[in-house]
């Protein structure tokens, strides 16, 4: 079954509500959380590094990153339970879940996508609400803080869980907890930024991340499924 259409009530003055204020605070927390956590865990990381050790410096030193960066993981952890729960428990929070999952067609649009780059398709793939570029970005940072909470906790309460766990599983999960954040800066952030917003359709930034509205022209040119979605349930 198909998540339902678009209300019409999300369309006015030429601007369409794309995301609720629920939504806007739970990617506000997420954004700030992550960027806490990525410049703390780095720093402390590469400390010996002089750059790692001026960005201490300006963070209060080692003792308060590492405090900024235990607030900034449970900060993290109750976006996560209030954005499974805002899924679970409400009928929007469910139909954009939905939407948001990866089906066969994302993978058919990215490859129509590489013959549009290489001028083998006339124009790129048509987009509903969220395009597969969206979807691979939300299911990186998910598969990614699946693997940095478990992680940080052992790493958080190190005399505890060396008290069950072997050696080389702590060891492990050290290197484990510090590769995903450098992988999630290094590949994930610079990604969504440029994807999104250095798209030269927004350039120099999508404002929907603050707003929550694009423009109907933006919606035709960016989602025109949704757009066409849009239309549908206004002529009803």
């Amino acid at each position: 079954m198909k998540p339902k259409a678009l209300p019409s009530s999300r369309r006015k003055n030429g601007l369409v509500k794309r995301w609720t204020r629920a939504q806007l605070f739970q990617h506000w927390l997420v954004l700030l959380s992550l960027i806490l956590l990525g410049l703390t865990g780095l720093a402390l990381k590469y400390h010996a590094h002089a750059w790692a050790a001026w960005l201490l410096q300006r963070m209060g030193g080692p003792a308060m990153s590492g405090t900024l960066h235990r607030t900034a993981a449970v900060v993290l952890i109750g976006t996560v339970v209030f954005h499974l729960a805002h899924a679970a428990l409400t009928e929007y929070g469910h139909q954009e879940f939905r939407r948001i999952r990866l089906r066969a067609q994302d993978f058919r649009d990215f490859l129509h996508m590489l013959k549009f780059n290489l001028g083998s398709a006339p124009e790129p793939p048509k987009t509903a609400k969220y395009s597969y570029q969206e979807k691979f970005h939300y299911w990186a940072v998910a598969l990614i803080v699946l693997l940095m909470i478990p992680s940080g906790f052992v790493l958080w309460f190190e005399n505890e869980a060396m008290q069950f766990l072997p050696k080389w599983i702590y060891d492990l999960t050290l290197v484990l907890h510090g590769g995903a954040g450098i992988f999630f800066f290094a590949v994930v952030v610079l990604s969504h930024l440029y994807s999104v917003h250095l798209d030269p359709r927004v350039f120099p930034m999508d404002w929907m991340w603050l707003t929550g509205t694009i423009s109907e022209d933006q919606l035709r040119a960016r989602h025109p499924l949704e757009f066409e979605e849009l239309e549908e349930r206004s002529g009803s």
